[in-house]
């Protein structure tokens, strides 16, 4: 196999050339291209600060792909299929540019603020900072991949043939491999380091994956280091020109000549570019679900940490060695150096594919399948989070054409309305409207489609946009329910909602209510009021404390085969003058042909607390 290689001697010569204009293409932004540096190698230069809370959302119109860039006065630039999007600092829309194509890698900036996306039908592109195009070139051969902008001005493409190397003004410089030659699919980002040498993965022959590195004139340097067939990942450089590369389960540190200095397995496959840390550690993710993380100068497993779940994405940390990892869940995680602590767990109630990208005042930013564009800043001073509670689902059980009623209560201790209230039904989310109450401290609904035969689960997540999202149930449990089989029959129900669980005198009660029938017969639907009684069990109805449920607080009369919306049925100031204790609402449902008759019986109880 014969392999064209620059001499040392010029190797040298064209270090100290490139040596005073290093890295000078690149935009001077807080994160201008993927893994923050042309090195890959993931440190972000600003400290991110403490808890997150969620500064803005940006809704577009699909799933964002690749990672985003903040760059030349913070704007923040990222792609999604067919468009690719610009917005401001404080999340306002700037513009946008219809790419007719996916780009699934996301885009870089140059110091003279071009931005440079590569498209999955071949074409290249480049934009000027207001949006507009400044050309755009076919490759003759597709890239999902983010272009790189070298240290001087070359901006490198990797296709599914070749290695294409492009002025700034769109005119070819040159291409390698393809053609039929040894080397070929260029499916990762290149990583160059500080001498200017480029660093690529691609394939060598029919079973083989090679680490070339060349000079920016394309003459190979080394002979290339090879390993059997894997997908092809960006390599992390360090400062002292160690390449950390990865094939298959394994991660190899070479010398910048490409000589083996050490290697490492893991027992899953490495799925991203390796992440380095300013504290000397070299950290990997792989399918074994677990966050590795090593000694820079040898395979010394520092620590490793089980995140319980598929992780696709290559972790960050900041100038402290505080490390950020996208988790299974959706949820970024801030480790200790050590990674011994969670310090914080964020939840962005939704799926990640890609890194996320930090600004210059720690902000974190990142895209969602869902097409949502996050910025987390820091956590918002005095602020409390909303409090979700009585969660529930009726029926618990219907057939294939029942319609679901999901409901939970949200109360904000700064009164302050949602930001967004979602049920995830089998992990699917879906918004909730308010129901009853004020939207500060009221009850959320969400009627559901019909669902598929089986068993099902559901949570509850909700923001005041000051903060990150809360979970209902917390961290990974789920509400067990409906159960949805074919021939089931929807029993006479009714339900009670009441908007907390205390009261005292002065304050305003409204208790609401809904009801199904889905028997033949009509129904009525009867409320009385009770007290309990000091045994836990008796119950006497006012306003005499009588055994019999007399008299009616509210009756409605439910049609065969028919339902209600959420009514009111009670709103009264509660007097002074009662006893401290548990009362109940109780609704009865008795056939219309037969009040004597009761079909089911239903409780919502509260406490009243401080009369006088």
């Amino acid at each position: 196999m014969a392999h064209r290689v620059l001499t040392l001697a010029a190797a040298t010569l064209l270090g100290l050339l490139l040596a005073g204009s290093c890295f000078a293409q690149l935009a001077d932004s807080a994160w201008p291209c993927a893994h923050q540096n042309l090195q890959r190698t993931g440190i972000c230069p600003h400290r991110r600060g403490d808890i997150p809370d969620l500064t803005w959302s940006y809704q577009a119109v699909d799933k964002v792909l690749g990672t985003p860039i903040v760059g030349i006065d913070n704007t923040l630039y990222f792609t999604t299929p067919m468009y690719l999007y610009a917005l401001g600092a404080n999340g306002n829309f700037l513009w946008t540019y219809q790419l007719l194509t996916d780009a699934d890698a996301g885009p870089v900036q140059d110091e003279n603020g071009k931005i440079y996306v590569a498209g999955a039908n071949g074409m290249a592109y480049s934009f000027n900072q207001d949006g507009t195009l400044d050309w755009s070139e076919n490759m003759s051969a597709n890239s999902s991949f983010a272009p790189t902008v070298g240290p001087d001005g070359t901006i490198y493409f990797g296709t599914e043939d070749y290695l294409l190397a492009m002025n700034p003004d769109g005119s070819l410089k040159w291409h390698f491999g393809g053609d039929s030659g040894e080397y070929s699919n260029f499916e990762a980002s290149p990583a160059i380091a500080p001498d200017g040498t480029i660093y690529c993965p691609c394939s060598c022959g029919d079973w083989q994956t090679a680490l070339i590195a060349l000079s920016p004139d394309k003459l190979e340097l080394h002979e290339p280091f090879l390993t059997m067939r894997a997908a092809q990942i960006t390599p992390a450089i360090g400062d002292d020109g160690t390449i950390f590369h990865v094939a298959g389960s394994r991660m190899y540190a070479l010398s910048p000549d490409l000589n083996q200095r050490w290697t490492t397995a893991i027992s899953g496959s490495i799925n991203s570019t390796p992440s380095l840390t300013a504290r000397g550690a070299v950290i990997i993710v792989g399918s074994d679900q677990r966050v590795h993380c090593f000694d820079q100068d040898g395979p010394i497993n520092i620590w490793e940490r089980d995140l319980g779940g598929n992780i696709v994405s290559s972790v960050v940390s900041d100038p402290d060695g505080y490390v950020y990892c996208i988790g299974p869940q959706g949820n970024i995680d801030a480790l200790t150096p050590d990674g011994v602590e969670v310090v914080w767990s964020y939840s962005t109630v939704g799926t990640i594919d890609s890194q996320v990208a930090m600004g210059e005042n720690g902000e974190i930013y990142v895209g969602l399948t869902d097409g949502r564009m996050l910025c987390l800043g820091s956590r918002a001073s005095g602020n409390q989070p909303p409090t979700l509670s009585r969660g529930s689902v009726w029926p618990a059980e219907g057939g294939p054409g029942t319609q679901f009623h999901f409901t939970m209560s949200y109360h904000d201790p700064d009164g302050e309305a949602p930001k967004g209230v979602l049920c995830h039904v089998d992990a699917f989310p879906f918004e909730m409207q308010l129901e009853s109450g004020t939207a500060d401290n009221g009850v959320y609904a969400f009627w559901s489609s019909p669902l598929a035969e089986g068993d099902h689960s559901y949570y509850f997540t909700a923001t005041d946009g000051r903060g990150a999202w809360v979970r209902y149930p917390a961290d990974v449990d789920c509400f067990q329910g409906p159960k949805v089989e074919s021939g089931v029959t929807i029993e006479p129900e009714i339900f009670m909602v009441l908007e907390k669980d205390t009261y005292s005198p002065g304050d305003t009660l409204n208790l609401y209510a809904y009801a199904k029938n889905g028997s033949y017969d009509p129904m009525f639907v009867d409320v009385y009021i009770a007290l309990q009684w000091w045994d836990g069990k008796t119950l006497l109805f006012l306003p005499d404390l009588s055994l019999d449920p007399t008299p009616l607080a509210s009756r409605v009369l439910l049609g065969a085969d028919t339902e209600t919306d959420m009514y009111l049925v009670l709103s009264t100031v509660v007097p002074d003058g009662l006893l401290d204790a548990n009362y109940a609402f109780l609704a009865a449902l008795t056939p219309y042909d037969n009040i004597n008759y009761i079909y089911s019986i239903t409780y919502q109880y509260w406490r009243l607390l401080g009369s006088k």
